[in-house]
């Protein structure tokens, strides 16, 4: 993670122009950035490698080509900025040098060339000392290499702009990173004590190619493919993309599928239309001709599963793993389909089954920790996430960490949560969620001094973050700071008057300062905000306690009780889709038909899911109105059918 560069916005069209001004050459690049449009073909790489209809090996061969010709062209514009500064360098003054040397370095960093990039900056730095920037830039590119912060980077670069916050910032991190914790603590006095702020819009920048973003599902490249990824971390994309096209071959998806390749394609155009019964068909047909390709038994598996039809899948994907017992995706898609079953345990002989045939699979030690995760097996669950993390997510590691860090978290285990937050930061060091939850830990452990720089962050990005005010007034609380806890509630209470614990400090606040009256006015409020929250509390706990009971009686077919308990739900809470579902599904069982379609229609009316219409068909069917009947079951697999298309679309 590294501040971003006062004089640049981190494009190479920019950095490429910064070449031109400085060596007074006309340099002709792209007009498009050229790592923008290589992340882009590698995007639609990796989404085809899902693999998810079988038909797009296409898709993964056209990408490929892509990514040759944009690293090609960035590779040949390159050498032309190389050129013009190796022919104007000799008359150049040190300052125009030095520039050249940064602008250079900063495409070569661009590029992944990051040795290469360390090289000119560090010439950079030697022409004309003092520039902040550069150690900021040099810090990035260490850490990127050896995957932890360059501590004498960013001291470097905190010395050199003692003013700049967000250098200060990652000079604090770093320190206490390294386990320097009394320079660590001072520093973060200093950066507290500044009056100028970190920026509010993405202050902060990685190297990474695939930038992480907060909420995404990890993507573990597929083990097939897992050298090629490695390259392309390593900054050698031609190697990377001979390695793609040396495993393509191999790859179910893009091998030849002889006589099946047009019922692939059929079936595959079929579901992307929500059409599952001709997929279902076309596959079916296809296994016949050829009923030992593992990956026909495979996509019918997939289709199945999308249509909810679950034995079958199992069925079909068990025989894709016996027929095909080194693809990974079939070993995944039977996992995954035994986990949305809610077999879990079998699921989990699946994912070691797989982890048998393919080590390699970082997906399965990931989805091995969900599975325990599920099973509440905590431990056992922390140790298949830190597997997964050393197979190295192309995007979704944050997600990872922050899952481990919650579940330690739970279970007070405030260092380990820490470390796990702090990793997360490196990752998404733009986004106010991870800060927050650092500094929430570093509150915890009582390290104050941290928590209030996180929450300072938080609040960079986000002013009108009620949870990071909230917070800052609890440390100053804390603190003793009761002037200041008083300003962070009352700025929390500007933005939500409800917040129960910015009224609760600033109560305290006022009552430790004096001031009685205004405190004790604050205090009556928080202490009515208990009141209503235990009835609330209570009333829920009421609901969910008939929702039980009337579970059991159903169980046990006494249905009148069931009804007449789901009366109560209803009548407390008659806006909820959920409760007027289940009461009509028990008036179902209880017989009673005619009582249950107000209920299941009033369901429809708010919102409930489309599975509804085939329960009213069912209904009206019973009533002997067959001409609703079919209108429901028509409406029914209507919407079915768009759901399917819009889960379908892989773009």
């Amino acid at each position: 993670m590294v501040s971003k560069m006062r004089s640049s916005r981190w494009l190479p069209i920019v950095l490429a122009t910064a070449v031109c001004l400085a060596s007074g050459s006309a340099v002709t690049g792209q007009t498009q950035d050229p790592r923008a449009a290589f992340t882009n073909a590698l995007g639609t790489f990796a989404l085809a490698l899902r693999g998810e209809f079988g038909d797009e090996g296409l898709r993964l061969r056209s990408s490929l080509d892509q990514m040759r010709l944009i690293v090609n062209a960035w590779d040949a514009d390159i050498r032309r900025y190389e050129a013009a500064m190796t022919a104007d360098l000799p008359g150049a003054t040190p300052e125009i040098a030095s520039r050249m040397h940064r602008a250079i370095g900063a495409i070569y960093l661009d590029r992944g060339r990051l040795q290469d990039g360390l090289s000119s900056l560090a010439e950079a730095a030697r022409l004309v000392p003092g520039d902040a920037d550069i150690p900021t830039w040099q810090a990035a590119a260490r850490t990127q290499l050896a995957g932890t912060p360059a501590t004498a980077e960013f001291v470097r670069a905190a010395a050199l702009a003692p003013d700049n916050a967000a250098h200060v910032y990652l000079s604090a991190r770093s320190l206490s990173s390294a386990g320097r914790t009394e320079e660590a603590a001072a520093t973060f006095t200093r950066f507290l004590a500044l009056d100028s702020r970190v920026p509010s819009e993405a202050p902060f920048l990685v190297l990474a190619l695939v930038p992480e973003r907060p909420g995404v599902e990890p993507f573990f490249p597929p083990a097939l493919y897992a050298r090629a990824f490695s390259l392309l971390r390593a900054g050698d994309y031609p190697a990377a993309l001979d390695a793609f096209a040396e495993a393509l071959p191999r790859d179910p998806i893009a091998a030849d599928a002889g006589g099946a390749a047009a019922a692939i394609g059929r079936a595959a155009a079929a579901r992307r239309e929500g059409s599952v019964e001709t997929a279902i068909q076309q596959l079916t047909l296809a296994i016949a001709a050829d009923p030992d390709r593992s990956e026909l038994h495979r996509l019918l598996g997939l289709a199945y599963a999308s249509d909810d039809q679950y034995d079958k899948a199992i069925d079909e994907l068990r025989k894709a793993v016996a027929l095909g017992p080194s693809d990974e995706r079939s070993h995944l898609a039977l996992a995954g389909v035994l986990v949305k079953s809610g077999a879990l345990p079998v699921a989990l002989r699946a994912l070691t089954a797989a982890l048998e045939s393919i080590p390699g699979s970082g997906q399965a030690q990931y989805e091995t920790g969900l599975v325990h995760q599920r099973e509440g097996r905590y431990a056992d669950a922390l140790a298949a996430f830190d597997r997964a993390l050393a197979f190295t997510p192309l995007l979704g590691a944050n997600s990872i960490y922050q899952t481990i860090g919650a579940l330690h978290r739970a279970q007070q285990n405030l260092d380990a949560a820490a470390r796990a937050f702090s990793a997360r930061v490196e990752l998404v060091p733009n986004d106010s969620e991870a800060h927050r939850e650092l500094g929430d830990i570093h509150m915890r452990q009582g390290r104050h001094a941290e928590a209030l720089a996180e929450f300072s962050i938080v609040l960079a990005l986000d002013p009108k973050s009620s949870q990071a005010h909230a917070a800052t007034a609890q440390v100053y609380l804390r603190d003793g700071r009761y002037a200041e806890a008083a300003d962070a509630a009352t700025r929390v209470l500007q933005i939500d008057p409800d917040h129960r614990e910015a009224r609760y400090a600033r109560a305290t606040s006022l009552i430790r300062l004096g001031r009685v009256d205004d405190g004790r006015k604050d205090l009556d409020i928080f202490q009515k905000q208990q009141a209503d929250d235990a009835s609330a509390r209570t009333r829920l706990l009421e609901l969910e306690g008939l929702r039980r009971e009337a579970a059991v009686s159903g169980a046990a077919g006494d249905h009148d009780k069931a009804v007449a308990l789901l009366r109560k739900v209803v009548d407390a809470d008659p806006l909820v889709p959920e409760s007027l579902l289940d009461l009509g599904f028990a008036l179902i069982d209880s017989g009673k038909h005619r009582d249950a379609l107000r209920y299941l229609e009033k369901a429809v009316e708010l919102g409930a899911h489309y599975e509804v219409h085939r329960h009213l068909a069912a209904v009206y069917t019973v009533l002997g109105q067959e001409e609703d009947g079919r209108r429901e079951r028509a409406l029914y697999e209507r919407l079915k059918r768009d759901a399917l298309r819009r889960s379908g679309t892989d773009r």
